[in-house]
């Protein structure tokens, strides 16, 4: 999916965050993303998180028309940029894999026109088949295991709690003018 529909792809559809584990494998990413959330919220910003369907999770900030790609991969780098500023033996935003120490790595890159990551509710073509599955908040700690969403249990976790990915679709949220 990119951060655009089709009808105004010029416009992002929301700011999208990427946890992408380092050593620690799925450990460190509860105590980042649950910070994450509470910048966000102290913003006044609602977010959606999901699994990568793999190791990782994505967090997604929905935004209303009007903004940029350059606006919203600004607004991604200097949170990002904050999260591992305040957690520096558990995060980087550095893009080598070498020079990232094992830690997990807060990629703001996902931002851009046409920048793709996995869609919510995708399989992904791995043992297991793993699905890319929409979070409550709650869900969002260390017993958490991503790949226990599967193509066979995310049906049924569908039909209990609805889509929790549905609030990433309304839009309608202005991001804050970033200080120079």
């Amino acid at each position: 999916m990119t951060s655009s529909r089709a009808a105004t792809v010029d416009q992002p559809d929301w700011v999208a965050f990427d946890f992408d584990p380092g050593d620690d494998g799925w450990k460190s990413v509860p105590p980042l993303a649950q910070a994450l959330r509470g910048l966000l919220e102290e913003l006044k910003l609602l977010s959606v998180p999901k699994t990568s369907g793999k190791r990782g999770l994505h967090v997604l900030v929905p935004v209303a028309l009007g903004h940029t790609h350059e606006q919203t991969l600004a607004f991604a780098e200097a949170v990002t940029g904050a999260l591992a500023a305040r957690f520096p033996k558990l995060a980087t935003t550095e893009r080598s894999i070498k020079k990232r120490d094992g830690r997990l790595y807060l990629d703001a890159f996902q931002n851009g026109r046409l920048k793709t990551m996995v869609a919510p509710y995708s399989i992904r073509a791995v043992e297991g088949a793993p699905v890319s599955t929409p979070l409550a908040w709650d869900e969002v700690d260390e017993r958490l295991s991503p790949g226990a969403f599967t193509i066979a249990s995310v049906p049924a976790r569908l039909a209990k709690l609805g889509d929790l990915f549905a609030p990433a679709l309304r839009g309608g949220q202005r991001l804050p003018e970033l200080q120079s």
